[in-house]
């Protein structure tokens, strides 16, 4: 892989959903049956990106989708909702490891 540069201080990384429900073999898709290769393919890559802005001292975010239950189910609360990768039942509960970042992605302080 070629090395890459950029300036720390005008550079943020933001991991998107990286979540044990979403992309962890014991997560929530993987045990209803879906393919979760796509979505835990680049976790290597983006675990080696977030080692070099953490070196060097890059701001770095995480996003995480979770369940709300005051606004009913994610199903009814999604603008765009694929044909292939519907799924119905609680997932993605805040406080427990399915919502969680992936082990080795996980936020620092």
């Amino acid at each position: 892989m070629a090395a890459l540069e950029f300036d720390a201080a005008t550079t943020a990384l933001v991991v998107v959903d990286m979540q044990n429900d979403f992309c962890h073999a014991k997560g929530y898709y993987a045990n209803i049956g879906r393919n979760i290769a796509p979505l835990a393919a680049p976790t290597s890559m983006i675990a080696h990106l977030l080692e070099d802005c953490r070196r060097a001292s890059a701001t770095v975010a995480f996003t995480r989708l979770v369940y709300d239950s005051a606004e009913g189910s994610m199903e009814d609360r999604h603008k765009l909702k694929p044909k292939r990768w519907s799924a119905h039942g609680k997932r993605l509960v805040p406080d427990t490891w399915g919502a969680e970042v992936l082990d080795e992605l996980a936020p620092r302080s």
